[in-house]
């Protein structure tokens, strides 16, 4: 978890009450568990807003509370002149979000200590984990870890053993996703036939609400493998943890399979994998724009780093 002693490094916190506000997607509350690990270890008690994944995070012991996003109790923060007492008394509240400081207003009104507002967006040539942590930073406090891990809970093995066995899988598997939030950022679906048909391991191909129109994907997943599409989260986060080797585009679901463990291959076009790759000693990315996109990435280049992959791990 590239974690060091965090209690040492940002002094004893055991009664600090502490407020992370992080909007987006899966990918981008993947990318903000440093964040709160790093709190947390120092024993803070961390509430953090935003994506469900964070309800996982809070299993793991990387919170104590998550809060949806669209949970009307958090309404005041986003009225003009508003408070939300669900922060009264908090310590400190950590913000991202843009340069609007009308939701830093609603927390101090709210009666929240000290608030910092950090840009979610990184500057050029950051990556995106070391700049989310420098709120940290600018808070006063250190840092403890500094790529995302999500130790997988044993209900989520469990669950995804139950989905594995139901579509006749018990043993070495490969995960594909072959879609993500962005057209652009995909590396396009016969590459990732032609690479599944390459392994010597059944696929397992998982298709998100980004792909629930794209009959092509459907199509290259129930031909070559299973498809999983609208698996619970803490499922999905279990079948990634159980999987031989994942391989898949800029996107959320890569930086989860990445954060439980998987070891993982993550294919780069438009978007700079200095900035925004997975983060774990079992990573590999390819491409990007720097390398020329997805251009220099071929079938055979891709097949070679998932077949590494799969040498590194055996089923859970």
């Amino acid at each position: 978890m590239l974690c060091v002693g965090g209690a040492a490094i940002l002094g004893r916190m055991s009664m600090s009450r502490i407020a992370v506000l992080r909007p987006g997607a899966l990918g981008d509350a993947v990318l903000t568990l440093p964040v709160l690990a790093s709190l947390s270890a120092a024993g803070a008690a961390v509430t953090v807003a935003g994506h469900a994944l964070f309800a996982l995070a809070v299993e793991c012991g990387l919170a104590a509370a998550r809060i949806a996003f669209d949970d009307a109790r958090l309404l005041g923060l986003f009225a003009e002149g508003g408070s939300c007492g669900l922060f009264t008394g908090f310590d400190l509240a950590i913000a991202y979000g843009s340069a609007d400081s009308s939701v830093a207003a609603s927390l101090r009104r709210s009666g929240v200590r000290r608030v910092v507002q950090w840009p979610s967006h990184p500057p050029s040539g950051t990556h995106v984990v070391a700049h989310l942590l420098g709120a940290l930073e600018a808070a006063g406090l250190g840092t403890a870890c500094r790529a995302p891990s999500l130790p997988p809970r044993p209900a989520w093995l469990d669950a995804a053993r139950a989905w594995l066995g139901s579509q006749g899988l018990g043993g070495r598997f490969a995960a594909i996703h072959p879609g993500s939030g962005g057209r652009a950022k995909r590396w396009p679906v016969e590459r990732f036939a032609a690479l599944a048909q390459g392994l010597a391991v059944p696929t397992v191909w998982l298709l998100g609400p980004a792909e629930e129109g794209d009959a092509e994907a459907h199509d290259v997943g129930r031909r070559l493998g299973v498809v999983a599409q609208g698996l619970p989260l803490a499922t999905l986060a279990g079948l990634l943890a159980s999987c031989s080797a994942y391989v898949g585009n800029d996107s959320g679901v890569t930086h989860l399979a990445a954060a439980v463990g998987a070891p993982t291959v993550a294919l780069f076009g438009p978007t700079e994998p200095a900035v925004w790759a997975p983060l774990g000693a079992h990573v590999k990315a390819l491409g990007g724009p720097k390398a020329g996109g997805f251009a220099p990435v071929p079938v055979e280049a891709a097949a070679d780093a998932v077949r590494l992959a799969l040498a590194l791990k055996h089923p859970r």
